[in-house]
C-alpha cells in the first residue's frame, strides 16, 4: 500500500474522529492512522497528526489529557454539560438508565467479597437517614476479624451511587460530603461515562482521596471494577457520631450488623 502523504495523514485522523464522538486517544489515534497506511513512517503519522493542532484555526479540542476530539463532536468543548444535556432532552436520560438501587445490594456484596474493601457493606440508600448529604447509598465498616492478630480501628465506609451519566458532577459533591463521617469514600459510576467526563472525574477522585467505581449498567451483570482506590483519611468524629446516632435511630438492623 503507498505511503499517506501529510495531507492525507490529515484527513485520515480527521475521519477517524470524526466516527468517534467520544474522541479518541492520541496513541489510539496514530496507530488507526498508521494501520490505514502501514508504509507510512510512524513518525511522520506522528508529525501528521500533531500538526492538526498546530494552527490557530484547529478542528481539535482536547478536553482531557491525551484526549482528541473533532470540534463540534459530543466530547469537545462547549458541548451540552449536565443541566443542558438534561434540558435539551427532557426524560431520555431518566427512560435509558436503570434505577440507582438495582445495583446497592450487589455492589455491597462485591464491596465484601470480592474488592474485600469492607468485613460488612449493606444497602442503605434513599431517605433512611434522612439527609441527602449524609446517606450513602452503600454503608459499610471495615472491622478485625476473630483470629486477626494485629487489631486496628474501625473504619467507616461510604459509597455513591448515580446512574445518571449527567449527574457526575453532583455525585461527586455528595461523595465528598461523605468524608465528614466516613474514613474511606467510594463514588460508583457507569463506566459507559464520556472520556472526557471520566478523565476529569479520575483526576478529581485522586486529588480528593475519594475511590471510584465502574461499573456496567446492567443489573443482571454490573462488572464492578476498581479504578482508583480510596485514601484512608480521620473523618470528623462530631459528624461521624452523629451519623452512628442517625444510623441506629433510623435503620437499627443496619447499625447492629454494621457496629
Amino acid at each position: 500500500m503507498a505511503k499517506f502523504t501529510l495531507r492525507q495523514i490529515r484527513q485520515k485522523a480527521l475521519q477517524l474522529l470524526g466516527e468517534a464522538p467520544q474522541g479518541m486517544r492520541y496513541g489510539e489515534l496514530v496507530k488507526a492512522v498508521h494501520r490505514a497506511a502501514p508504509d507510512t513512517p510512524i513518525n511522520s503519522v506522528h508529525g501528521g497528526v500533531h500538526s492538526l493542532i498546530a494552527r490557530p484555526d484547529s478542528p481539535i479540542v482536547r478536553p482531557s489529557k491525551g484526549l482528541w476530539v473533532l470540534k463540534g463532536a459530543a466530547g469537545a468543548e462547549g458541548s451540552p454539560c449536565e443541566g443542558d444535556a438534561a434540558e435539551a432532552a427532557p426524560g431520555r436520560a431518566s427512560a435509558a438508565k436503570p434505577a440507582e438501587d438495582a445495583f446497592y445490594g450487589s455492589l455491597a456484596s462485591w464491596l465484601r467479597e470480592e474488592a474485600e474493601e469492607a468485613t460488612e457493606a449493606l444497602a442503605l440508600g434513599g431517605a433512611a437517614l434522612k439527609d441527602k448529604w449524609g446517606t450513602p447509598d452503600v454503608i459499610g465498616v471495615l472491622k478485625p476479624r476473630t483470629g486477626d492478630f494485629v487489631p486496628f480501628p474501625l473504619e467507616i465506609i461510604a459509597v455513591e451511587v448515580k446512574t445518571d451519566l449527567t449527574q457526575s458532577i453532583t455525585a461527586f459533591g455528595q461523595a465528598c460530603a461523605y468524608r465528614l463521617f466516613a474514613h474511606r469514600v467510594y463514588l460508583a459510576m457507569p463506566e459507559s461515562l464520556p472520556k472526557a467526563d471520566l478523565d476529569r472525574l479520575d483526576s478529581l477522585c485522586v486529588l480528593f482521596g475519594v475511590g471510584l467505581i465502574l461499573f456496567r449498567p446492567d443489573p443482571e451483570d454490573p462488572g464492578y471494577r476498581l479504578a482508583a482506590r480510596a485514601q484512608r483519611h480521620a473523618p470528623d468524629m462530631f459528624f461521624a457520631n452523629e451519623f452512628a446516632r442517625r444510623l441506629q435511630r433510623h435503620a437499627p438492623t443496619i447499625f447492629h450488623r454494621l457496629f
